[in-house]
C-alpha cells in the first residue's frame, strides 16, 4: 500500500523499532515474506510488540497472514488486539498455515489509519504428532452413525491430516463450498480448495457432506445487485435473483459431477449438501430471517433452492436444511413449522440439520425434545456442527480451561452421545465442528473439541469413545439459564487461535 516504514530509536526491549506511517487504507502496514519460514500444517507461535505514537490515543491492530495459492490470495487473521495505546504491548498468538505458494506476515489496523510501531517479531514452530494408537472415534460409533469432522484444508496436512483420517469417516468443508468461495464474482467459479478436500476424502475413503449452497453470510454482494444498485422486489429483479440462485446451484452440482463422476457412484464421495443454511429467526412473525434473499424474494427462495438442487444433483444426494439453536423451543417451533410446510408443498427436503454449538450445562433433554419433534416428519436428521464450549457464560475467560471444567465437558459429551445413540435410527451422521481446540471458531479458551492444540486426546475424547476412562466425576456446579448461541456457523475470517497476551511495559 501507500504506507512507509522507518527505523526509530524507541525499541520495546532494545534501542530500535519500526514506525509505520502514511497509511491510506486499514490494511496498509509493514509486511515480511515468510514463504521460506512457514511450513503448511505446522503450528507456530507468533510474537511481537506493538504501540502507537505518543498522543495518538488508542486503536485496534491486527496481525494477519496473506497466503497465495495458484494466484489466488487469502487473508487470515492470526490475532487482533482491540486496544493498543502509546505503551508497548506484547502480543503472542498461535497460527497454523494451510498450503501456499507464497506467504507474508503483516500488521494492519481494524479500521483506523493511525501510525503505529512494532518491534521484536518472532516466529517459532513446533510439529505435533498425534497418538494414532488411540481407538478411532468413527469405529467407536460405527454401530450407531457415521462420525464426521468439519475441517479446513490445513487439517488435511501432516499430523493433522493423520489425526482426521484416523478418527472420521466423513468430512464437511468448513468454508470451501460456500458461495463467496465458489463464485466470488458473477460467472467466475473457483473450486481449488473444495476439490483439494474432496480429493483428500477420496484418498482416505471418506464421505463428503457439502456446505452450503444458500446462506445469508459469505455470499458476495453482487448476488443482490444490478449494475451496483441493490435489487428491488420488481418482477425483473426477482427473476434475476432466481436465475442467479439456479445458476449457482447448477454450476456447483455440475462441477462435482464432471470432476468426480455421477453422484452415488464410488468415485464421487459427496452424499449430502446443506441447501439452505440458517434461515430461521424466531423473533420474526413468520419465523424467517430477514436476509437479502428474503428481502427480494420473500419466503419462496427456500423452496426454490431445494427444487433447483434436486434437479441439479439428482436423487443420490441428500438435501438438508441446517440451523443453530434448534434445541431451544422458541427456535424449534418455527423450524419444525417451516419443514412441515415445505414437505406439504412437495419440496424435496431430505434432511434436517442441527448444528449443536452448545456449552457445558446446555440441557440435553431439550436437545432430545427437538430430535423427537422432527422424528414425526418423513426426513432424516444430522448433527452437523457439534462443539461444546467450556465457557458457561460470556463473563468467563481463561487461556486454558480449569481441569474440573474439562472433566465436566467430557461428561457432557458422554451424555449428548448417549442421547444421540438412543435416536441413531433417525440420524444420518454426527459431525464435530473442528479437529482441535487451537483452531476453533469460538473465542480463545473455549476448548470445545475432542483434541487439544497439540493434537492430543482430551477427556472429552473419552467421553465419546469410552466414558469409563474419563476420570473423576467433576464437582457439580449450578447450571445457569441457557442462553442461545450468539454466533452460528463460522465465517471465512478465521477466529484468532489464541487470546493475545497483553502486557504493557511498566
Amino acid at each position: 500500500g501507500d504506507a512507509t516504514v522507518a527505523l526509530t530509536a524507541d525499541g520495546a526491549r532494545g534501542t530500535r523499532s519500526l514506525l509505520v506511517q502514511g497509511r491510506t487504507q486499514s490494511w496498509n502496514g509493514a509486511a515480511v515474506d515468510v514463504t521460506d519460514v512457514l511450513v503448511p500444517g505446522t503450528t507456530y507461535t507468533i510474537g511481537l510488540w506493538l504501540r502507537l505514537p505518543a498522543g495518538a490515543g488508542e486503536a485496534g491492530l491486527r496481525v494477519s497472514v496473506q497466503r497465495d495459492v495458484d494466484g489466488v490470495a487469502s487473508y487470515e487473521t492470526v490475532t487482533t488486539v482491540e486496544r493498543v495505546t502509546s505503551q508497548w504491548t506484547q502480543v503472542v498468538a498461535s497460527y497454523t498455515p494451510g498450503r501456499f505458494d507464497t506467504a507474508s506476515l503483516y500488521v494492519e489496523s481494524t479500521g483506523s489509519l493511525t501510525d503505529f510501531l512494532l518491534d521484536d517479531v518472532l516466529v517459532s514452530g513446533v510439529t505435533y504428532t498425534p497418538d494414532l494408537s488411540l481407538p478411532s472415534v468413527a469405529d467407536a460409533l460405527a454401530d450407531d452413525f457415521p462420525f464426521g469432522l468439519g475441517i479446513e484444508p490445513v487439517d488435511t496436512l501432516g499430523g493433522r491430516g493423520d489425526l482426521a483420517a484416523h478418527h472420521a469417516v466423513q468430512i464437511t468443508p468448513g468454508n470451501q463450498m460456500k458461495p463467496e468461495s465458489v463464485q466470488p464474482a458473477e460467472g467466475t467459479f473457483t473450486y481449488g480448495d473444495a476439490d483439494l478436500m474432496v480429493d483428500w476424502a477420496l484418498e482416505h475413503d471418506m464421505r463428503v457432506y457439502g456446505h452450503t449452497l444458500v446462506w445469508h453470510q459469505q455470499t458476495p454482494a453482487w448476488f443482490f445487485e444490478r449494475d451496483g444498485a441493490p435489487l428491488t422486489t420488481s418482477t425483473a429483479d426477482q427473476a434475476l435473483l432466481r436465475d442467479r440462485l439456479r445458476t449457482h446451484i447448477e454450476a456447483v452440482a455440475d462441477h462435482f459431477r464432471d470432476t468426480y463422476g455421477e453422484y452415488g457412484t464410488p468415485g464421487n464421495p459427496i452424499f449430502a449438501f446443506d441447501v439452505v443454511n440458517e434461515v430461521i429467526d424466531e423473533s420474526q412473525p413468520d419465523g424467517l430471517r430477514r436476509s437479502e434473499w428474503y428481502r427480494v424474494l420473500g419466503a419462496s427462495y427456500v423452496a426454490d433452492a431445494f427444487r433447483y438442487a434436486r434437479a441439479a444433483f439428482g436423487p443420490d444426494v441428500l438435501l438438508f436444511i441446517n440451523d443453530y439453536n434448534s434445541e431451544y423451543p422458541d427456535k424449534r417451533a418455527p423450524y419444525l413449522r417451516l419443514v412441515t410446510d415445505l414437505l406439504a408443498q412437495g419440496v424435496p427436503v431430505d434432511g434436517v440439520g442441527h448444528q449443536l454449538h452448545v456449552e457445558v450445562g446446555r440441557s440435553v433433554p431439550m436437545i432430545e425434545d427437538t430430535i423427537e419433534a422432527f422424528e414425526a416428519l418423513p426426513v432424516t436428521q444430522a448433527v452437523t456442527e457439534l462443539d461444546v464450549s467450556t465457557y458457561r457464560h460470556a463473563g468467563e475467560q481463561w487461556a486454558t480451561p480449569p481441569a474440573d471444567r474439562l472433566l465436566e465437558q467430557a461428561y457432557y459429551y458422554r451424555d449428548v452421545l448417549a442421547m444421540l445413540k438412543r435416536h441413531a435410527a433417525s440420524l444420518e451422521s454426527v459431525t464435530v465442528w473442528g479437529l482441535e481446540d487451537s483452531r476453533t471458531w469460538l473465542r480463545a479458551g473455549a476448548a470445545p473439541l475432542l483434541f487439544d492444540g497439540a493434537l492430543q486426546a482430551k477427556p472429552a475424547f473419552w467421553g465419546v469413545v469410552d466414558p469409563s476412562r474419563i476420570g473423576a466425576t467433576p464437582t457439580p456446579t449450578a447450571t445457569p439459564t441457557p442462553t442461545p448461541t450468539a454466533t452460528p456457523t463460522p465465517t471465512s475470517t478465521p477466529t484468532p487461535t489464541a487470546t493475545p497476551t497483553v502486557t504493557p511495559t511498566p
